[in-house]
């Protein structure tokens, strides 16, 4: 994700942001062996510290998955990565981290103690009650965690499963850490040969699931046909039915938090573009309400900010749901739809307060609240010892 930014930046610009990846020479790559059945096989006494990687890099269908969570069931805490570029953003994060701290713990990776304690020391002088953080060392190449992150299913069991999707092969800190998050948590994690990133699926955590058209090019790669990505997103995430509604045209990473949030089973909020704003993408997203609805979804339609000649695809459905609490992505540059956006979430979400963040910022490397945010749901508990060494 938003990697086609890079050849637009200035040299200093480029070291700086994390959505182009690190700038640091790459490091050798230890490896976690797999088992026949698809299960990480680490051993206890391992380095903490040490980071995982897969030896195959696939494993088999599972067997025991019931169906994806749902972002707005029960959550544990939030998951960030905090990555150098992300400096530039420290108001945005430190303003994300107030609203939701009160509500729930968070987990962010660091680069090394030493940023550790940089992080620590500035989102307090920000006012963040960093004592509801947890700060765990795991050094990444962009901040867009919600893409490389883990995936949760439910199992049969009532526990929980890792689902890792292969990411950006230029980014494999980013690409481990679904891997490394499994192993200090103790859930077991699979990884389908499939092209899919966190922004691209959301679910109603009934077995239904939405992606973009999207995932279907980006798997032409792997010779699948439509059939074999439904198969292979019933078999590793429990989506048993898929609906597929076109992506925004122009729009670099293809996701759908871009421009829909589902809020409930069976209910979702989708953009809406007039046609003489952008009449192309107007009728796409007029076809994906169209297509939810007869799938027997219930569409809610906002409208979509200016995306400022589809350069920057501004969006009020990139957002984070905690258990009571709804956190927006509004605008300066446009504020003409954000009061509508705030209600429709408040109608969605009527026990949760809905904040409003500024995300102009951020916003400008094709992510908000929702691509830098992950929810882990409730169910995993992080022991604070392992989750220092996540």
């Amino acid at each position: 994700m938003h990697a086609s930014l890079c050849r637009w930046l200035t040299p200093a610009l480029f070291a700086l942001l994390s959505s182009c990846g690190s700038a640091r020479s790459p490091e050798p790559r230890p490896v976690l062996a797999t088992t026949a059945g698809g299960e990480a096989s680490v051993s206890p006494a391992e380095e903490p510290s040490k980071v995982r990687i897969w030896e195959d890099p696939y494993t088999d269908p599972p067997g025991d998955v019931e169906r994806m969570a749902a972002e707005f069931e029960p959550v544990d805490r939030v998951l960030l990565g905090w990555h150098g570029g992300n400096w530039e953003y420290l108001e945005f994060f430190a303003d994300l981290l107030k609203i939701v701290t009160p509500d729930v713990s968070a987990l962010v990776a660091v680069e090394d103690p030493e940023e550790e304690v940089l992080l620590r020391t500035a989102l307090y002088e920000a006012g963040v009650d960093v004592g509801r953080i947890d700060f765990a060392v795991h050094p990444l190449d962009s901040m867009w965690i919600r893409d490389y992150g883990p995936i949760f299913a439910r199992t049969r069991e009532g526990g929980l499963r890792v689902v890792d999707l292969p990411y950006h092969g230029d980014r494999w800190r980013d690409d481990q850490y679904p891997l490394d998050f499994a192993h200090r948590v103790s859930l077991p994690i699979s990884r389908p040969a499939m092209e899919l990133e966190g922004g691209h699926i959301q679910t109603d955590g009934t077995g239904r699931c939405v992606i973009t058209d999207d995932v279907l090019v980006r798997n032409e790669g792997f010779l699948y046909s439509e059939d074999d990505v439904r198969r292979l997103l019933d078999q590793y995430l429990g989506c048993h039915d898929v609906t597929v509604v076109p992506a925004v045209h122009g729009e670099e990473t293809g996701h759908l938090d871009v421009f829909a949030y589902v809020t409930g089973p069976s209910r979702i909020i989708v953009g809406r573009y007039l046609s003489d704003e952008d009449p192309y993408n107007a009728y796409r997203l007029n076809v994906a309400a169209a297509r939810l609805r007869d799938a027997g979804w219930d569409v809610t339609r906002i409208r979509m900010p200016d995306h400022a000649g589809r350069v920057i695809f501004r969006t009020h459905t990139n957002v984070l749901v905690t258990d009571h609490t709804v956190v927006v992505p509004i605008f300066r540059q446009d504020r003409r739809f954000e009061r509508q956006a705030l209600r429709a979430f408040r109608r969605a979400f009527p026990t949760r307060r809905v904040v409003g963040i500024p995300a102009d910022g951020v916003m400008s490397l094709a992510g908000a609240v929702h691509c830098t945010t992950i929810t882990v749901p409730r169910g995993t508990t992080l022991p604070d010892e392992d989750a220092r060494h996540l």
